[in-house]
């Protein structure tokens, strides 16, 4: 019996861990998007609002949040046609629920730069396909909030200036850039739109 050649044995390993690496990284897409489908879905489960807990005096323009604890799911992010549960807090662990309020920002419609973050390569890949001027829903228990884009730009990975305010209420969505980088990106691409209706 004619042994196996050396590059032909050095070969087929290569092709079998080919196969584990892609088999990993698909079942980790399918799971993070089961994942957002199972948050989001509870949380519209849940949005029914208890009428006893709103004051008769409020008017339909109040805004409001419940009582909200890091990890909550905070309300619906909808932007050309995808809809995306957003969870408030700081881990980077709920950026596979779906997208991130970051805790220590404002939250979405209330005065402030409020911040939302989402991986490039699920949450918000379609980020790129915004433009100027389109909008976008953040939809709470008791809220919904249209913003318009203004301001589209990518800034250093260490670039504290996504954090500023401006004299209206904002949402920054942001997720690492290039796109289609591998590894760790050195770049942030951040889109920003200003509240035009609340209801």
């Amino acid at each position: 019996m004619k042994p196996i050649n050396r590059y032909k044995l050095l070969g087929i390993l290569f092709i079998a861990m080919a196969i584990i690496i892609i088999s990993y990284a698909l079942a980790n897409i399918i799971g993070a998007k089961k994942e957002l489908a199972k948050t989001l879905d509870d949380w519209e489960k849940n949005v029914e609002i208890d009428l006893s807990e709103i004051d008769e005096e409020e008017t339909e323009n109040t805004i409001r949040y419940p009582s909200i604890e890091y990890g909550d799911t905070i309300g619906k992010l909808t932007f050309l046609d995808t809809e995306l549960p957003i969870i408030t807090g700081v881990e980077d662990s709920l950026l596979d629920e779906g997208v991130l309020h970051y805790g220590p920002t404002p939250l979405p419609g209330t005065n402030g730069n409020s911040i939302l973050l989402g991986h490039r390569d699920s949450t918000f890949k379609n980020l790129k396909k915004l433009e100027l001027g389109q909008h976008f829903i953040i939809e709470t228990k008791y809220n919904q909030f249209e913003f318009q884009i203004f301001d589209i730009k990518i800034l250093k990975s260490d670039d504290t200036s996504v954090f500023d305010s401006y004299d209206f209420p904002t949402v920054s969505m942001e997720t690492c850039y290039p796109f289609n980088y591998i590894g760790s990106a050195p770049k942030r691409y951040i889109v920003v739109g200003k509240l035009i209706q609340s209801y």
